[in-house]
Parts: structure tokens; C-alpha cells; sequence
């Protein structure tokens, strides 16, 4: 395969990962899904974020997938920069460990990956 392809492909992988936790943040608690609201409340958190880290993840993922310009996609993984590094190091000053905060260690490691392989992309 070529290196465009592999590169589009991981793309859309972190995208629809992105659309899909997106989506279970922002609606999960209206049909039950409170596993979010409780990891929140023990982070110290209000309820009221999840919206806001939702529609950020939606805006993300809607990002990678339609834009055209690389400039875009990387706002877009400088704001999953962020958003990673937060929830890592709200994972650890909680005293969770790193057994609760290795989704977002994963997800930070696979999007750096993409990020490398987006850019060698356009920028050969």
C-alpha cells in the first residue's frame, strides 16, 4: 500500500474514534450510559463538561474527516493535544494510575503516529 492510503486510512480510524466517544459523551448520559458521569464526579469535575468535551470531540472528528487543508487537521490534533494531556494528568492527580488513564496514553500515542504520517504526507 502506499503511504497516502495508509495514512488516509489511519485517519479516518482516530476520526470516527473521535465521532464515536464524541457522541457517547455528549449523549451517552440521556440514554443511560452514566459510566462517563461517574469517572467526572470522581475526577472533580461537573456533569455539565461532558457536553463540552463531547461537542469538541464531534468538532474533531468532523475535522479530519471533511477537511481538505492541513492546516485544519492540525488544530485539530494540537485540541487533542490538549485534550489528551488533561485527561492523563487528571487520571493521575486523581490517584487513578495509569490502569485508568491508558486509554488516553493509547489514543495519544496512536494520534501522534497519525499526526507523523498525515504530515509526511503533505509534506514530503
Amino acid at each position: 500500500m502506499k503511504k497516502k492510503t495508509i495514512a488516509k486510512v489511519l485517519v479516518i480510524l482516530l476520526a470516527l474514534d473521535l465521532l464515536l466517544s464524541g457522541t457517547l459523551f455528549m449523549f451517552g448520559p440521556n440514554f443511560g450510559v452514566t459510566d462517563f458521569q461517574d469517572i467526572i464526579h470522581r475526577l472533580g469535575f461537573p456533569a455539565y463538561i461532558l457536553g463540552a468535551i463531547g461537542f469538541g470531540k464531534i468538532l474533531m472528528g468532523l475535522t479530519f474527516l471533511f477537511s481538505g487543508q492541513f492546516r485544519w487537521r492540525t488544530y485539530a490534533y494540537f485540541a487533542l493535544l490538549i485534550n489528551l494531556f488533561l485527561a492523563i494528568y487528571s487520571h493521575l492527580s486523581a490517584g487513578d494510575g495509569f490502569t485508568e488513564a491508558a486509554p488516553a496514553i493509547v489514543t495519544l500515542v496512536f494520534a501522534g503516529l497519525v499526526y507523523f504520517l498525515d504530515y509526511r504526507t503533505y509534506h514530503p
